[in-house]
């Protein structure tokens, strides 16, 4: 499924359910919402339960300088950014309220088709990621779950606040806040500060 548009034009998919494809946005669509929808992960389940093409992803943005997506109660694949890191600013694509499942942790989630950084600025709130995640920035991530390692090209733009992090040592993220496990080890370190001087 491929969608392009002229400049300042928008889309909005709603209440859709899209298997054995992926949508491809491309040109200069300024926005893509994708709201109430299914993008089947893996673009469907075999016999044995196991995604029919796990390396496949579900949306692709291929040279889009000035679009914006906004993904909105969905749940969808994995997501590849294909853009001219040079010629144009990083897209921006923003996560809520939704699942964007890799179908594996070591599976790439949002990155690029050369497994580069992808040449994006992300929001995520109230979302679960299962899969890597490399990015050109995260603005923002609260309230969610990132299973996956997670990679940041930009570390001093944006934080993460109120998020579980499940590779937090390989993980290269903005300034994290209230984040765990970081929160739990550190209430366990001073605890033990507080024993050991007691």
């Amino acid at each position: 499924l491929r969608i392009s548009g002229g400049r300042g034009s928008r889309l909005v998919l709603d209440g859709l359910l899209i298997a054995e494809h992926a949508i491809r946005a491309e040109g200069d669509l300024a926005g893509l919402t994708i709201r109430h929808c299914t993008l089947v992960p893996g673009w469907g389940l075999g016999p044995n339960c196991e995604p029919r093409n796990p390396a496949k992803p579900s949306l692709e943005l291929h040279n889009t300088p000035s679009l914006r997506v906004a993904i909105e109660s969905s749940i969808l694949g994995s997501i590849q950014v294909l853009q001219d890191e040079v010629q144009a600013d990083p897209s921006r694509i923003s996560l809520a309220d939704s699942i964007l499942d890799a179908t594996s942790r070591d599976r790439e989630a949002l990155g690029s088709p050369d497994e580069r950084a992808a040449h994006v600025y992300l929001t995520v709130q109230r979302s679960t990621i299962f899969g890597r995640v490399q990015v050109h920035a995260i603005d923002l991530a609260e309230n969610s779950i990132l299973e996956g390692v997670v990679k940041v090209a930009r570390r001093q733009i944006g934080c993460m606040r109120f998020c579980s992090l499940m590779e937090p040592e390989e993980s290269r993220t903005p300034r994290r806040y209230s984040c765990q496990p970081d929160h739990a080890v550190g209430a366990l370190r001073e605890t033990r500060m507080w024993q050991d001087f007691s």
